[in-house]
């Protein structure tokens, strides 16, 4: 019979509870390759007394313990500010030894939830999907960067314990053949950055540009307004503030090109954005484990070279805008690939794409899908 745990529980930014927290997660994994050990220092960005998640959400974050050992965690939070919604709990940073200690740290969670008022638990969701969010449910390639690292066996122990499927995505690799195809069309004709396109009444002239990293902070302030708009529709989103936004991505300016940026603009609004980025997971990887002068060169020379594949995590538009300009997303993403003249040393992979979507539609002609993923729900009874 399984020992009787033991409950720590914390409200509050508290070093030592949290250095046990990512603990537990990095005992989990260790040995897995190219998993990116979790930084205490990341959390205390996001939880810490003056940290913006910290100042707009009531949250708890649970550890169960056996004996001198932790079992188990898990993460839930509610918003205090004018963006607060009552649909469901955000849940996450979830891990357990057992289907036991899951069941009894999602009961902490249906309390909390509960006493806030709350019908549903839904998740993995870390605070908010701008920070993570997705349970793996199927993988045919190795992991990239950003993709949720998890047991499998938390999938039964959902089901086991529940919730069932809520929303699923998947991830899409380019193909020998898409790579020709896309080289083929940038040798065989050549368009200008500024381009015209008819709409019902008039021409409409529209523009791309790349991001400019020597402006991050005004950069961040147009993404913030188009991610707000362009996401908004989608069912386990909730809006945050600017500077929870800019905690969320700081970190991607020191690995982020120009080139995979692109901000399209009608009138100099902006109204549609791609990103993407190298895939870093095999050198963050080495880097968390052993901060050497080796690895952070591997880092900067594959940034330099901009060598392996290429991650396009962000795509959309405002709501609005195709009523000026159609395709916005096949525009974009065929300029992305004329600036990084046809990606003729680079795999691209198109990341957490929605099953039934046009732009998944123009996936299905050049890539195969590696990846599924998938939120879960419960209701609270």
């Amino acid at each position: 019979m399984k020992a009787v745990s033991t409950v720590v529980s914390t409200t509050v930014w508290d070093e030592d509870f949290f250095y046990n927290f990512v603990t537990l997660r990095n005992s989990f994994y260790d040995g897995f390759l190219d998993f990116i050990p979790e930084d205490i220092e990341d959390l205390k960005k996001i939880l810490s007394p003056q940290a913006p998640f910290n100042k707009n959400n009531k949250w708890e974050a649970v550890l169960l313990k056996e004996g001198d050992k932790f079992i188990g965690r898990i993460f839930y939070s509610t918003r205090t500010d004018h963006y607060k919604q009552m649909d469901f709990l955000p849940v996450g940073y979830i891990e357990a030894d057992s289907q036991e200690t899951f069941n009894e740290l999602i009961r902490h969670a249906e309390e909390f939830g509960k006493n806030e008022g709350y019908k549903q638990l839904r998740g993995p969701i870390e605070g908010n999907v701008f920070n993570s969010s997705r349970l793996l449910i199927t993988q045919n390639d190795k992991h990239f960067f950003t993709e949720p690292f998890f047991k499998r066996e938390y999938l039964n122990y959902l089901e086991i314990n529940g919730f069932k499927s809520f929303q699923t995505w998947v991830s899409w690799k380019s193909t020998i053949f898409g790579r020709i195809s896309s080289i083929q069309e940038l040798l065989g004709r050549s368009k200008k950055n500024k381009e015209k396109y008819t709409g019902q009444n008039k021409k409409i002239e529209f523009k791309i540009r790349d991001l400019k990293l020597s402006s991050w902070d005004q950069e961040m302030d147009i993404f913030y307004d188009l991610l707000m708009d362009s996401f908004s529709e989608f069912k386990d989103v909730e809006y945050i503030t600017k500077e929870e936004l800019k905690v969320y991505l700081d970190d991607l300016k020191y690995i982020l090109l120009e080139k995979h940026c692109l901000i399209l603009e009608v009138d100099n609004k902006p109204i549609g954005f791609v990103c993407a980025l190298l895939d870093f997971q095999k050198e963050l990887s080495l880097l968390k484990n052993n901060p050497s002068l080796l690895n952070k060169i591997r880092i900067f020379l594959k940034k330099k070279l901009s060598l392996g594949r290429v991650l396009v995590l962000y795509i959309g538009k405002k709501k609005e805008s195709e009523d000026q300009i159609k395709g916005i997303a096949v525009k974009l993403l065929k300029a992305l690939t004329k600036r990084n003249l046809g990606f003729p040393l680079n795999t691209v992979i198109f990341g957490y794409m929605q099953k039934g979507t046009k732009i998944s539609s123009l996936m299905a002609k050049n890539c195969k899908v590696i990846s599924s993923y998938g939120t879960f729900f419960k209701d609270i009874l």
